[in-house]
């Protein structure tokens, strides 16, 4: 007894917080409207109270409602459409505010960040310049880290130039019916999508070693974007759904939970495996 009064205190290992969820909606969404809006935290096993969604407008302390969100949609400023186009430094700066708002609240638990469409751009960016201390987990749904041919500015010459006329024109019959509000030459897309090396010079960034990465790509995917369902490391895997579709998939959810349970999906798509070698059949002419 005598022995065991003058013993060291024992060291307890401190116990991690719980995860928290950041939920990265893509272009053309709205506060609380559009499909990353429409995952479920709940599945992926996390409670609303641990659920945070990303604004292209930055962090505010208040609310706003929720829309088609399945959880209370707070630290958030409200935005529109128009504000998932602007310049990707802006982008990043906001995402970085975010991650720091975010962990104001929660501590030391970590981050893990879900992103849907071109929401993986500006998340990967953000954390390869290591601006996000506490995320532990990139998992891109439906991204697109391949862009094959870019397209040039309105009017002038040059690859790409039939291409992108032709979504200018579908893209201003969209807006003009009030379904959309993509501009393809507003400042993200000139960087990203009309550079022809503009999504590999963005996810060639290496991420810190303590950042799991996933990409889940979606088989109707595969057509627009043939060379573009790999990621150079990390876990990649093809889910049979649509691009909108994925963030509702069961399979997604499967998915997800075995990357947060540190192992990788138990299966890829078969789809995609029969046509992945009829794929370059459809890759662009060289310029």
């Amino acid at each position: 007894l005598a022995a065991s009064l003058h013993a060291p205190p024992v060291e307890h290992a401190q116990v991690q917080p719980d995860p928290v969820l950041l939920v990265v909606p893509g272009v053309d969404t709205s506060s609380g409207f559009g499909a990353g809006y429409r995952l479920d935290p709940t599945a992926l096993g996390f409670s609303c109270d641990r659920v945070f969604y990303f604004s292209y407008r930055g962090p505010d302390p208040g609310e706003v409602p929720q829309g088609q969100a399945p959880c209370p949609i707070r630290l958030h400023q409200g935005y529109f459409p128009p504000a998932t186009q602007r310049p990707l430094s802006e982008l990043v700066e906001t995402f970085a505010a975010q991650v720091e708002a975010v962990r104001s609240q929660v501590g030391d638990a970590p981050v893990v960040v879900v992103t849907h469409s071109q929401g993986a751009v500006i998340a990967w960016r953000a954390v390869a310049e290591g601006r996000t201390p506490g995320v532990t987990h990139l998992i891109g749904l439906a991204g697109f880290p391949h862009s094959p041919v870019g397209y040039p500015p309105p009017w002038e010459e040059g690859p790409g130039r039939i291409g992108a006329d032709a979504l200018r024109v579908l893209s201003w019959v969209s807006r003009l019916m009030g379904f959309g509000s993509f501009e393809p030459d507003a400042p993200l897309p000139r960087e990203i999508l009309a550079r022809s090396d503009g999504l590999e010079s963005i996810f060639a960034q290496p991420l810190p070693s303590e950042v799991q990465t996933a990409l889940l790509f979606s088989t109707a995917d595969l057509i627009a974007a043939p060379q573009g369902h790999l990621l150079p490391y990390g876990v990649t895997t093809t889910i049979d759904a649509t691009h909108v579709g994925i963030v509702r998939s069961t399979r997604t959810e499967e998915a997800i939970r075995q990357i947060l349970g540190g192992g990788s999906p138990s299966r890829d798509s078969l789809l995609a495996a029969v046509i992945d070698p009829f794929l370059p059949a459809w890759l662009p002419p060289p310029a």
